[in-house]
C-alpha cells in the first residue's frame, strides 16, 4: 500500500508491507503525530492505540528511511 507522509512540510512517499500490522496502521490514517528525537538517530511518536502484531516477525534489522512499529511487551509478558 502506498502512503504519503508530510514531515516538516516536505512530502515523502512510503510503501507499507502486506502485514496485519501495516493494515492496522493504515486504518488509523489520516493521522497527525508529533515526532520526538530519539538520540539524534530516530524520530518516534506514540500511536493512539496498539496495532495488531499477528504474524509479525520477532524483529528485523532497520535501515535508514524505514518506518517501523516498536511493539512494547504488555505488562507481565515477555
Amino acid at each position: 500500500m502506498n502512503i504519503r507522509l508530510t514531515v516538516d512540510g516536505h512530502h515523502v512517499a512510503a510503501i507499507l508491507n502486506d502485514s496485519a500490522t501495516a493494515r492496522d496502521f493504515a486504518a488509523l490514517l489520516p493521522l497527525r503525530l508529533d515526532l520526538s528525537d530519539f538520540y539524534q538517530t530516530e524520530r518516534m511518536a506514540d500511536l493512539p492505540r496498539r496495532l495488531s502484531t499477528s504474524g509479525a516477525p520477532k524483529g528485523t534489522e532497520p535501515k535508514a528511511g524505514d518506518l517501523a512499529y516498536y511493539a512494547r511487551p504488555r505488562r507481565g509478558t515477555r
